[in-house]
């Protein structure tokens, strides 16, 4: 039986404005296990990128408990954070934020030697993951010179270079037309499961929320199994 990951307990959020107070996540409660792929869907607004931001520290709950990897995430120092999503975390937005100035192969070298790797490592794990998705003849092309795919296809390579444990995925084919969308959810998913990292997918796509172990839908601040 798979170990519990992340384990979510009475997580609550609201954002307060001079008009209102906006509950977004209200005692909520979430589990995943190792190498699980789950799927979040909802309305916009609903909370669904507050949720993944929370877990991936780049946001705090205002209470609640959450332990990732069997570390309280919400009792972290700032200092800790850090630590904790370079090492524990891979990222996929919506907009893939590759570095302009850099090649495809640097956007991918500099995250492992700035964890720590040694170069000759770090060169090899970043050839290897974009020759995982399709792109090593690529490697020295600057993210202008790429297409809108091929951008996303390369974030999605940097987010396992530093082997994390879980892939947090903030509607990763929400910029790209059907034809590339559809290779990159394959490539996803593929990837992350040969790599043996956990997933969690927020998307507004039913068929690729339809692809994860277990689906969920966020509505009225908790979530529900779809």
């Amino acid at each position: 039986m798979a170990d519990t990951l992340i384990r979510v307990s009475g997580l609550n959020k609201q954002y307060r404005t001079s008009a209102e107070n906006l509950r977004v996540l209200e005692d909520l409660d979430f589990e995943l296990e190792s190498s699980t792929c789950a799927s979040i869907m909802g309305e916009s607004g609903s909370g669904k990128s507050t949720l993944l931001h929370i877990i991936g520290g780049l946001d705090h709950s205002d209470s609640g408990e959450l332990e990732v990897d069997g570390q309280r995430i919400d009792t972290l120092s700032e200092y800790e954070l850090t630590a904790f999503r370079r090492d524990v975390v891979g990222f996929v937005f919506q907009f893939h934020y590759l570095l302009k100035d850099f090649t495809a192969r640097e956007n991918l070298y500099l995250p492992a030697r700035i964890r720590g790797m040694e170069r000759a490592e770090a060169e090899c794990q970043s050839d290897s993951l974009l020759e995982e998705v399709g792109l090593l003849e690529r490697a020295d092309h600057y993210p202008i010179q790429l297409s809108g795919g091929e951008r996303q296809r390369v974030a999605v390579a940097r987010a396992l270079i530093n082997n994390p444990r879980i892939i947090l995925a903030d509607e990763p084919t929400g910029n790209l037309d059907e034809h590339n969308s559809r290779m990159v959810e394959g490539m996803l998913f593929s990837i992350v499961k040969k790599h043996g990292a956990a997933m969690i997918l927020v998307t507004h796509d039913t068929a690729i929320a339809s692809r994860g172990d277990k689906s969920f839908v966020l509505e009225h601040g908790r979530l529900h199994e779809a």
